[in-house]
């Protein structure tokens, strides 16, 4: 019986140690991504651009709409998922991924998530923007607590900042290789020179984001919440988060680097 017993213990103790060595495959991954909504979020960056390009009613619209179409084209949704998706399994383990499925696929998951849906209504989109405009956040002190440790939580400042960084560092590399497409700086010393700014802008934008929650998660109570900070701040949340900033900051600036490209190519259309 002893000898069964260290068999057994042997065995348990082998196959933790696969479970934490092996990396999850691909599908678990894009599962993970749409459990998380995430695959949303990255469809409204085109979205957001080519918006922005067709609404501008400024004087140099006619110079930065066409540039503003060539980001939408460049932050292609299809292409970014996929990216992420190959970065995540290198970046994940399996019991990481486990413990997150197990979560996203809980009724509270599903509400928090599910309050994107919420968020873009016409008419909480109205209450956002009134809200920022006044900078008075129409919650209680609790929830706003509530709040600032999710977004510490889920790195989610940090990886605004990320986003802003790069989506400036791809726009200014455009606008400098239309302007001079031989002499234009590279993503990547375009990108450096904002990325020294962060800590200016960390703050603004933590309090934009923090306002900007206290209307789009409205819908969504303090248990719920506070079930998913559980989650968050367990071992496997904060890995999970972790990953998720880096693979979406690889994943972003793994297509922005083809701006100039981009940029190049349509100035010789142009020209014929």
């Amino acid at each position: 019986m002893r000898q069964v017993l260290i068999i057994i213990t042997l065995l348990c103790s082998s196959v933790v140690a696969w479970a934490e060595q092996s990396k999850p495959d691909l599908s678990q991954v894009q599962q993970l991504i749409s459990a998380t909504g995430l695959d949303k979020h990255i469809q409204q960056i085109p979205a957001a651009l080519s918006k922005t390009a067709g609404s501008s009613s400024a004087p140099t619209s006619a110079f930065v709409s066409p540039l503003l179409q060539s980001l939408a084209s460049v932050f292609d949704p299809n292409e970014m998922l996929a990216i992420l998706a190959a970065d995540l399994t290198k970046r994940l383990d399996v019991p990481t991924l486990l413990d997150a499925m197990q979560w996203y696929r809980s009724d509270n998951a599903k509400a928090l998530i599910g309050a994107h849906k919420h968020a873009t209504k016409p008419e909480t989109v109205k209450k956002m923007g009134e809200v920022l405009a006044s900078q008075k956040a129409q919650a209680s002190p609790e929830r706003l607590q509530l709040l600032q440790h999710m977004s510490a939580s889920t790195q989610a400042n940090d990886i605004a900042l990320d986003m802003m960084v790069n989506v400036q560092a791809a726009f200014m590399t455009g606008l400098g290789t239309m302007i001079a497409p031989n002499q234009t700086q590279s993503f990547h010393q375009v990108r450096n020179s904002f990325a020294a700014t962060r800590g200016m802008m960390a703050d603004k934008i933590s309090e934009q984001l923090l306002l900007q929650q206290t209307v789009a998660l409205e819908t969504v109570s303090d248990e719920t919440i506070k079930e998913f900070l559980e989650f968050a701040d367990s071992q496997s949340g904060k890995k999970l988060f972790s990953a998720l900033r880096a693979s979406l900051d690889y994943t972003v600036q793994t297509v922005a680097v083809r701006v100039p490209e981009v940029m190049k190519a349509n100035n010789a259309s142009a020209a014929k």
